[in-house]
């Protein structure tokens, strides 16, 4: 990753993750409800539904990473959705462009997995397609 100031300088971030720990313990609370707020292809607002829950892991610590930047999703369930964009940016800069691929569809896991491994698959998902986006050398952070 470069940054704007200095296109040749490489910023190394911390990856995003999703921390087993927290995971254990935040599924652990939502154990009588996680199943009702996963996305399905069946469930009206799946985009909105999974905004709800990366939100929730990151203020939850589930979802860490480099104290500088963020996760943001903008979610659609209109369409072409159900999908979502989502934007890595320097932290408490809502303003910021940031760094995308631009428009995500939204893919589920199967069906027969539990809920637990639901969760995993979608927030580990995220942590991925947002990494890609911190080593992706074409790519720049203001």
């Amino acid at each position: 990753m470069t940054t704007a100031a200095n296109p040749h300088s490489r910023v190394d971030f911390a990856p995003f993750r999703v921390d087993p720990n927290a995971f254990d313990d935040w599924i652990e609370l939502r154990s009588d409800t996680i199943e009702n707020d996963l996305p399905t292809p069946a469930t009206p607002g799946p985009a909105a539904a999974l905004d709800a829950l990366v939100e929730e892991a990151v203020v939850f610590g589930t979802i860490v990473g480099d104290d500088r930047v963020e996760l943001a999703l903008i979610t659609a369930d209109d369409p072409p959705g159900p999908g979502y964009v989502l934007i890595v940016r320097p932290r408490d800069q809502q303003t910021s462009p940031g760094l995308t691929y631009g428009w995500t569809n939204l893919t589920y896991p199967p069906a027969d997995d539990d809920p637990r491994t639901i969760a995993w698959t979608f927030l580990t998902t995220i942590c991925q397609q947002a990494n890609a986006l911190l080593t992706d050398t074409r790519k720049v952070l203001p």
